[in-house]
């Protein structure tokens, strides 16, 4: 085992739903996802059957050139990095849940969960990839000119028995406030050595594109327990973690909202 792994947090949050083309399909007063017409849900299937066959060019075609999100990323920087995503993960599977929406005049505004898995290979050794993303869109015409991000957790495991953990983060916290970032092995560590780090960071284009490498330590305990320190501005941070056993390895990055 290399003393040094590269975290790899993929773009798993410029994929949510890739672009929900909606507003022709919606009644102006619908809001309640029960209500949501056939024709909406064939929309969304044909969404993700495009992120399914990786057509790219179809994905884009749900954006506007003036698309940008919370977090600073454009369209460009997407493109980009649905590129890397692809190449690095070949058979992702996209599964995109309306969790609520509404029309404000001509624009749309809709919030969706959406769920991605995959698996790759990695110097002889599978890597799987689970990944949940409440993402919230603001649509004009049929197309995407912004996303904010709501919560989003991405997992990669790999060996015959990756290390089961429990993960304790608020969602929000406010400027100015401290929190804890603590993940717990959940079963018996036994005669078995634990190795892992935590690490928290701004999230930012320069972050999208370029994962942190982390370095392992050799633990004491059963998991990792963190103090963050209070942030002076509202910019959302990612926390990551990874914890490396000799039958596994298990990483997760978690999103926390820095509000004013």
């Amino acid at each position: 085992m290399n003393k040094r792994m590269i975290y790899q947090r993929w773009f798993l949050t410029i994929i949510l739903g890739c672009g929900l083309s909606l507003s022709k399909y919606i009644p102006v007063n619908a809001e309640n996802p029960s209500d949501i017409p056939v024709e909406l849900q064939k929309v969304i299937r044909q969404v993700d059957d495009a992120a399914n066959l990786r057509d790219l060019e179809r994905i884009k075609s749900f954006y506007s050139s003036q698309y940008r999100t919370t977090d600073g990323l454009t369209l460009k920087k997407l493109t980009e990095g649905v590129n890397k995503f692809w190449t690095d993960y070949p058979n992702l599977k996209y599964r995109t849940e309306i969790l609520s929406w509404e029309k404000k005049g001509k624009n749309l505004f809709v919030k969706i969960l959406t769920t991605v898995t995959g698996n790759r290979i990695s110097n002889g050794r599978e890597i799987k990839l689970e990944s949940t993303v409440k993402s919230y869109q603001s649509f004009q015409g049929n197309q995407i000119i912004k996303q904010e991000i709501l919560s989003e957790t991405t997992k990669l495991t790999s060996g015959e028995r990756p290390p089961k953990v429990i993960v304790n983060l608020p969602l929000t916290v406010k400027v100015g406030e401290a929190f804890d970032f603590d993940v717990i092995l959940s079963e018996p560590l036994e005669d078995n050595l634990l190795a892992g780090m935590a690490i928290s960071e701004e999230i930012n284009i320069d972050n999208y594109l370029n994962p942190p490498k982390i370095p392992l330590k050799l633990l004491k305990s059963g998991g990792l327990f963190k103090r963050i320190p209070a942030q002076d501005k509202p910019q959302d941070q990612w926390l990551s973690s990874i914890l490396v056993r000799n039958d596994g390895i298990t990483m997760i990055t978690k999103r926390v909202k820095i509000i004013p």
